[in-house]
C-alpha cells in the first residue's frame, strides 16, 4: 500500500509540474502575443503621426504657392517659397520640408518635341559621365507607336513587361528602360522629371548641371 501510495504521490507531483510547464508555456505566449500588438499599435500610431505632419507640411506648401500665384507669375530663388522650413521639434525628430520648382528640371517628356530637346538630353547625361547607350530605348519607351524607331529601340528588348508607349508618369519608370541601371538613375534623379505634358525649362530656378546641358558652349 505504501508503494501505491509513493506511486500516486509521483504521478501527482508529476502531473502538477506538466501543468505549470503548460501555464508558463500558456503566459509566455500570451506575452509574446501582447509585445507584438503593443509593437504593432505603435507603428499604425507613428505612420499615422507621420501622415498628418506630411499633410501639415502639404498645406504649409500650399499657402507659400497660392500667395506666389497672387503676387507674381515670375518664379525665381529669392521668393519665399524658396526658402525651406527650418527644423521643427516634434516628438522623437525634426520636421522640416522645401519647395522645388520642378521645372528646373529637364522634364523626360520633352524628349520627342524636337532632336534639340534629345540633343540637350544626352548632353546632360555626358555632364554627368552617364553612358548615353539608353537613349534610344528611351525614346521608344515613351513614344506613341510600337515601331522601333532606333538601332538600339526598346519595343523587341523586353519579354516580362511591355513598353509603355506614353508619356512618363513618374521617373522612376525609367529603371524599366532598357540599359537604365540603378547607379545611372540615382545620378539622373536630382535633375529630371516626368511632366504631364511638355515644358520648357525655368531659367531663374535652374541648377548649374541643367543649364550647362541646354546648348553646346555653354
Amino acid at each position: 500500500m505504501a508503494h501505491c501510495r509513493s506511486s500516486q504521490a509521483g504521478i501527482a507531483l508529476l502531473s502538477a509540474i506538466l501543468i505549470t510547464l503548460t501555464a508558463t508555456a500558456i503566459i509566455v505566449s500570451i506575452s509574446h502575443e501582447e509585445a507584438f500588438s503593443i509593437r504593432k499599435t505603435s507603428r499604425i500610431l507613428l505612420m499615422d503621426r507621420a501622415r498628418l505632419y506630411a499633410l501639415g507640411l502639404e498645406d504649409w506648401a500650399r499657402i507659400f504657392l497660392q500667395k506666389d500665384r497672387k503676387d507674381t507669375a515670375i518664379d525665381h530663388l529669392g521668393e519665399d517659397w524658396a526658402i525651406s522650413l527650418p527644423g521643427l521639434p516634434i516628438e522623437g525628430g525634426l520636421l522640416s520640408g522645401f519647395i522645388e520648382d520642378e521645372q528646373a528640371k529637364f522634364n523626360i517628356n520633352n524628349l520627342l518635341v524636337s532632336e534639340e530637346w534629345v540633343n540637350r538630353f544626352r548632353r546632360l547625361c555626358n555632364n554627368l559621365d552617364i553612358d548615353t547607350t539608353f537613349v534610344a530605348a528611351l525614346l521608344d519607351w515613351i513614344d506613341e507607336d510600337f515601331e522601333v524607331r532606333y538601332p538600339d529601340g526598346a519595343e523587341e528588348h523586353y519579354d516580362t513587361y511591355r513598353v509603355a508607349n506614353r508619356a512618363m508618369v513618374d521617373i522612376s519608370e525609367l529603371l524599366l528602360v532598357k540599359h537604365v541601371t540603378v547607379e545611372i538613375f540615382d545620378s539622373l534623379k536630382p535633375y529630371i522629371t516626368a511632366l504631364p505634358t511638355t515644358t520648357d525649362i525655368n531659367v531663374n530656378t535652374i541648377s548649374e548641371t541643367v543649364f550647362l546641358s541646354l546648348g553646346e558652349n555653354l
